[in-house]
């Protein structure tokens, strides 16, 4: 049998790599965002090649009509990429007892100024109303800890399907733009 510090011990570095996993598919969002902005700082040849030449045939036209499509729906997909989700506590089917103290979701809420000033926000309990909720044994740390991890969880794999998305509007961005460079060169 698991001891309950080995299994706590467990959860722990579950929690760390999930965490760790989560940053790098943020910073990988991140790299594909400098991929979609690069061609931003000639974005005025590339408009006024595209009305001239680009109209010549309407595969062209097409063809340019998909390439900025594309590019839109690539950039929107990033950035719901990079999204944040906030306490993900209500996806989880929680466990009796579970309180949600390991990173106490939901302690505060911001309107919008507060968000930009966070000056009066107040905690939605006390000090000791959150001491209460801490947990008093091996058994309800394995619990928490382990309601953490499904929180975490939901949170991977919800970026990682939304950075997949992008990743694929991304190419098929990519893709379009090079059939827009050959038929480029063949009108």
């Amino acid at each position: 049998m698991v001891a309950k510090n080995e299994v706590i011990e467990f959860l722990h570095q579950s929690i760390s790599d999930t965490q760790q996993t989560i940053r790098a598919i943020d910073v990988k969002t991140g790299f594909m965002f400098l991929l979609l902005f690069a061609p931003l700082p000639i974005a005025q040849q590339i408009y006024d090649h595209a009305l001239t030449d680009c109209h010549k045939s309407v595969f062209g036209l097409i063809v340019v009509i998909a390439a900025v499509f594309t590019w839109v729906l690539a950039v929107i997909m990033q950035f719901i990429a990079l999204a944040v989700v906030i306490d993900p506590g209500d996806k989880v089917l929680r466990p009796l007892g579970a309180t949600g103290s390991f990173f106490s979701g939901g302690l505060f809420s911001f309107n919008f100024i507060e968000a930009i000033c966070g000056s009066k926000a107040l905690s939605k309990r006390t000090l000791d109303e959150q001491v209460e909720l801490l947990p008093k044994n091996d058994d309800e740390i394995v619990r928490e800890l382990t309601f953490e991890r499904m929180k975490l969880s939901f949170i991977l794999i919800l970026k990682a399907t939304r950075s997949r998305f992008a990743i694929l509007f991304t190419a098929v961005w990519f893709s379009v733009s090079l059939i827009l460079c050959l038929v480029d060169r063949l009108i």
